[in-house]
C-alpha cells in the first residue's frame, strides 16, 4: 500500500487471523482513507467466502483509525489538565496544612469534624477560581475536539462553540465538577482524620498523613489504568467534554433533517466493564435511543475510556 491506496495484485491478501486486519494495511494506519481503500481493492481476486472477511477487516481498520485519531487529539488535552490539577491539589494540601497550625497545641481535644470542615471550606474558597479555570479550559479544548469530529458533515466548529447550549454546558459543568471534586476531597480527609483519632495519632503524624494524601491526589494510583485523582479528573473531564461536543454537533445535524444513529465502542481489553460491553453489543441504534446502560454518550463512569461513534442512517459509514 502507498499513499494512493491499494494496487491491483495477483497475490492473495495476507490477514492477521487474530483480528482479521490486513497486516500490510495495519502498518500504515496514519495514511488510512476508508473510501479510497474500498474503491481500490480488486475484489475479483477474492473468493465469495473471503469478501465478508475483508469487509470485516476494513471495518476493524476504520475503527482503529477513529480510535487513534481521537486519542491523538485528546492526549495533550488530558496531559495539560492532569498537570494543572496536580498543581491545584498540591496547593490545597499546603493550605490545609497551614490551616491546621492553630490546632497544634490542643490537637487531641479540639480537632474534629467541625474543624476539618472549617479548614476545608477556607481551602476551597482560596482555590475555587483556579480549579474552575483549569476544568473550564480543559473542557473547552476537549469540546472543540469533539465538535471537530463532526466537521466532515459540515458542522461549523467556531460557530458551534459560541452556541448558547455549549457555553452554558461548559460553565455549569465546570462549577458542578469543582463542587464534586471538593466534596470527595473533604470526605477523604475527614475519613483520614477519623482514623487518626481512633488510632491515637499525634498532631505531627496527622499533619504528615494529610499532606501525603493530597500528594497522592496528584500522583497516587487508585485504579489500574488511572495514575492519580488528577489523572482521573483529566481522563473523565476530557471524555465528558469530547462526548458532549460531538453529540451537540450531531444534534445540530438532526435538527437540519439528517437521520443519524450511534454506536458504543470500548477499548477491547480486559479492563472494559460488563456495562460497557453490553453497550457495545447493542451495535448501531437510533440516535434517540439510549444505550443499555441508560447513557447517550461517553463516559459511562469516571475513568471510562469508551467513545460513541455516529453515522447517517442507511449509509453504513461513520
Amino acid at each position: 500500500m502507498h499513499k494512493g491506496g491499494l494496487v491491483k495484485s495477483d497475490k492473495p491478501l495476507i490477514l492477521d487471523t487474530t483480528h482479521y486486519i490486513p497486516v500490510r494495511y495495519a502498518r500504515r494506519l496514519k495514511e488510512f482513507d476508508m473510501g479510497n481503500l474500498t474503491r481500490r481493492i480488486d475484489i475479483n481476486i477474492l473468493g465469495e467466502e473471503d469478501k465478508p472477511k475483508i469487509l470485516e477487516a476494513l471495518r476493524n481498520i476504520e475503527e482503529a483509525v477513529k480510535r487513534l485519531k481521537r486519542e491523538r487529539v485528546l492526549a495533550p488535552i488530558r496531559k495539560d489538565l492532569e498537570v494543572n490539577m496536580q498543581t491545584v491539589f498540591r496547593k490545597q494540601g499546603r493550605l490545609f496544612a497551614k490551616g491546621m497550625v492553630k490546632y497544634k497545641g490542643l490537637f487531641s481535644e479540639a480537632f474534629g469534624e467541625s474543624e476539618i470542615g472549617n479548614i476545608a471550606g477556607l481551602v476551597e474558597i482560596d482555590t475555587v477560581e483556579e480549579m474552575t479555570g483549569v476544568i473550564h479550559a480543559g473542557s473547552s479544548a476537549a469540546m472543540e475536539a469533539g465538535m471537530s469530529a463532526a466537521a466532515e458533515w459540515g458542522v461549523n466548529v467556531a460557530l458551534a462553540l459560541k452556541n448558547p447550549r455549549a457555553v452554558e454546558w461548559l460553565e455549569s459543568h465546570a462549577a458542578e465538577m469543582v463542587t464534586k471534586i471538593n466534596e470527595t476531597t473533604r470526605g477523604d480527609i475527614a475519613s483520614l482524620v477519623k482514623r487518626g483519632v481512633e488510632e491515637g495519632w499525634s498532631y505531627n503524624k496527622t499533619a504528615r498523613e494529610i499532606s501525603g494524601r493530597y500528594e497522592e491526589f496528584a500522583i497516587g494510583k487508585p485504579q489500574l489504568h488511572i495514575e492519580s485523582r488528577a489523572h482521573l479528573v483529566a481522563v473523565t473531564e476530557s471524555a465528558n467534554a469530547y462526548g458532549q461536543g460531538n453529540r451537540q454537533s450531531i444534534d445540530t445535524l438532526t435538527a437540519a433533517g439528517l437521520e443519524m444513529e450511534h454506536d458504543w465502542n470500548t477499548m477491547g481489553d480486559d479492563l472494559v466493564s460488563e456495562g460497557c460491553l453490553e453497550n457495545e453489543a447493542a451495535g448501531w441504534i437510533p440516535l434517540d435511543e439510549s444505550f443499555p446502560s441508560g447513557d447517550d454518550e461517553e463516559p459511562r463512569f469516571p475513568g471510562c475510556r469508551c467513545y460513541v461513534a455516529y453515522r447517517r442512517v442507511g449509509t453504513g459509514e461513520g
